[in-house]
């Protein structure tokens, strides 16, 4: 990864975090890469040499300065245009969750205990397994969008069930598979996408998402300018 593509991101995406993560998360996140980006870290020495890694280090520092602090932060919110977006996602979050518990209590008046069967059963998969698809996927180390949705469909899930089972709008998994990375949103949320909808599937979630990024931050860097 060449550190000059790191200069497009916001602050958020330097440290791999969501506008909503706690001071605690951003915490973590500024050592992590800062120990990724160290002079002795073996995974980044043969991609980046050390002048590289000491400007990646250096726009971290920055990143995490300005987070780190409430008042920069919400100033930072302002001025990248983020307050607004962090609110709705905080009251869809809120949504979600006052549905959540709204459903718990209603599950919890009609029995004392979760059927745990059900849970199981409603993230099952159900489909006819083809041994030579299973060992190309236990082999795999990059997954395409193309990729993805033919494991989707060798699996029985339909876009529907997938987007009801993560709450990803079934507009933005076509967007995965198809790989229109410039209808996906920014980093930190289309990750968190593809982590769920890996995970459905019942896949490598991490491995699936790494090789997956990848692929969106190349196909973002020569999606032309408007």
């Amino acid at each position: 990864m060449h550190y000059e593509s790191l200069e497009d991101r916001n602050y958020y995406e330097l440290l791999e975090v969501s506008p909503q993560a706690s001071q605690k998360d951003i915490e973590l996140a500024y050592k992590k890469s800062l120990n990724i980006y160290s002079d002795d870290s073996v995974a980044i020495y043969s991609l980046m040499t050390p002048q590289e890694c000491e400007q990646a280090r250096y726009m971290i520092e920055q990143a995490y300065a300005v987070l780190s602090s409430p008042e920069k932060r919400n100033a930072y919110n302002s001025a990248k245009g983020l307050s607004n977006a962090i609110h709705s996602m905080a009251m869809e979050e809120k949504h979600l969750r006052e549905k959540f518990n709204e459903e718990s209590r209603r599950q919890s008046s009609r029995n004392s205990f979760v059927d745990v069967s059900e849970a199981v059963k409603k993230f099952s998969l159900d489909y006819k397994i083809d041994y030579d698809f299973e060992q190309r996927i236990e082999n795999a180390t990059e997954f395409s969008g193309p990729f993805l949705k033919e494991i989707r469909e060798y699996k029985g899930m339909t876009l529907e069930r997938l987007s009801e089972l993560t709450k990803i709008l079934k507009t933005y998994l076509i967007h995965i598979e198809e790989e229109n990375f410039d209808k996906l949103p920014a980093i930190v949320y289309t990750r968190g996408f593809v982590f769920q909808f890996a995970k459905c599937l019942k896949l490598n979630a991490d491995l699936v998402t790494r090789s997956y990024i990848e692929r969106f931050k190349t196909g973002r860097d020569k999606t032309p300018t408007q």
